[in-house]
């Protein structure tokens, strides 16, 4: 029988692979516990349902549901009305790999990020290299326009496809200086961001692609 390696000794990658197999159907009751009671307070307290989420990791947002309010121009750009539709914020995963308490909030997010909920995917850098190796991210080559292309060239993330070999755009590394929509809601001092593959409508998700990097400057 194959040895163990010590948790200690393992790279963070193989600690959240091996905790999420150990832990994966504690991990799912208590996605799918926190699934439900987010839902039904959303019901209870709003009569607005999402059309996109948003996951938002070691971000710096203090006003969760003024953000949320924020992007009611773009739904109400692509034909939503904001008093019954919203843009739904998850910004209450806190991630630290140098902290050996934090396994379970780990696993919580690989959960989060493969489950194909959410149509963009904010965090740290360090957050961000762990996770885009999966191939869990758009070709954002494919979704934005030559301008948008232009402006950011020389923020672009990159991945290689392991099926093909061939390198991509999987993010962008956002800053208040490169970026309005970022200076005006304070939401991170720098990030990166990337699409996830989801089942949001892909017309609704490049309108929230170029809403956040084409922003007018505040």
């Amino acid at each position: 029988m194959e040895k163990i390696k010590p948790l200690k000794e393992m790279t963070p990658k193989e600690r959240v692979s091996y905790i999420f197999d150990y832990y994966k159907f504690h991990i799912l009751g208590v996605l799918i516990a926190i699934i439900a009671i987010v839902s039904i307070v959303r019901t209870l307290v709003t009569s607005r349902d999402p059309v996109i989420e948003l996951l938002m990791v070691n971000s710096d947002v203090t006003d969760t549901e003024a953000l949320q309010d924020s992007f009611d121009d773009l739904l109400t750009e692509n034909g939503l009305d904001p008093r019954k539709k919203c843009v739904q914020i998850n910004d209450s995963l806190i991630i630290d790999y140098n902290n050996t308490a934090n396994y379970q909030e780990q696993a919580t997010l690989q959960v989060f990020v493969v489950s194909g909920t959410f149509s963009g995917f904010f965090s740290d850098a360090a957050t961000f290299e762990h996770y885009k190796g999966n191939n869990i991210f758009c070709d954002l080559e494919q979704l934005l326009p030559d301008d948008l292309l232009e402006k950011y060239s020389s923020d672009f993330i990159y991945d290689t496809d392991s099926d093909t070999g061939r390198s991509y755009i999987c993010g962008v590394h956002l800053t208040q200086e490169n970026n309005a929509w970022l200076a005006s809601t304070k939401a991170y001092e720098e990030c990166y961001f990337g699409i996830p593959f989801s089942d949001t409508d892909e017309t609704l998700t490049v309108a929230l692609l170029e809403h956040i990097l084409s922003a007018s400057e505040q």
